[in-house]
């Protein structure tokens, strides 16, 4: 049965540290139930990591151990453009798309909307699904 589990984050840049650790623990229990899609999308708020290298510009723990963690469950991150650009600020890669196998077939942005300094990013997957025509109503008695 194949089936796509997607799980949603936003973890702000002031996230203490017990919640950063809660988000790792929560990433890595997803991975070790062997789930075959499983993909994880999101502001991870992760300014500091270079990911045409995947390391840490500033050697912050917690990048270096995001950074381990994908690399630990073979992990695959699939934005490599700014997604996030503010004024005269530096543009970084903030909203990650992140899958456990390689069904993510494209990765786009597109303009933010409204005012927000964040792009919208488009993901389109190639997932293999089984059908059966299982499905039966019953009305009255």
């Amino acid at each position: 049965r194949n089936e796509l589990y997607l799980c949603v984050a936003y973890r702000s840049p002031n996230s203490s540290d017990d919640n950063n650790e809660l988000l790792l623990q929560f990433m890595a229990e997803m991975c070790d139930n062997n789930i075959d899609n499983l993909l994880f999308i999101g502001d991870f708020n992760l300014p500091g990591i270079e990911w045409h290298n995947w390391s840490s510009l500033t050697n912050n723990q917690l990048e270096v151990e995001f950074i381990n963690m994908l690399r630990d469950f073979y992990l695959l991150q699939h934005v490599s453009f700014p997604t996030r650009s503010r004024g005269a600020d530096t543009p970084h890669i903030l909203d990650l798309v992140i899958s456990n196998d390689s069904f993510v077939q494209e990765v786009k942005h597109l303009a933010p909307l409204g005012s927000s300094d964040h792009s919208l990013i488009y993901v389109k997957c190639s997932l293999q699904c089984n059908y059966t025509n299982s499905l039966q109503c019953t009305f009255g008695k």
